[in-house]
């Protein structure tokens, strides 16, 4: 599921990508890798969208568990700094 939302997301057909990644993470009851990449993937899509607020309220379930994860302190704390994600 989580590269069919990449290949919806790179064919700018976010609403779609956004959807399969939530139904995904719907089947995850284990705050694992593959739900850490799922939400950074989500995070991603709705930043690709302009959605700001949301995005970073994703990254966030991540920083809090795992502030090592790829880049999600830089984005978070750049974000915090100035609005950015």
């Amino acid at each position: 599921m989580n590269y069919l939302a990449q290949c919806f997301a790179k064919r700018k057909m976010y609403e779609v990508a956004i959807r399969t990644l939530q139904g995904a993470l719907k089947e995850k009851a284990v705050f694992d890798d593959e739900k850490k990449e799922l939400i950074y993937n989500l995070g991603c899509v709705l930043d690709s969208m302009g959605k700001k607020d949301e995005a970073i309220k994703q990254l966030e379930l991540i920083y809090e568990v795992d502030i090592g994860y790829r880049d999600v302190r830089a984005k978070v704390d750049a974000f915090y700094a100035g609005g950015q994600v």
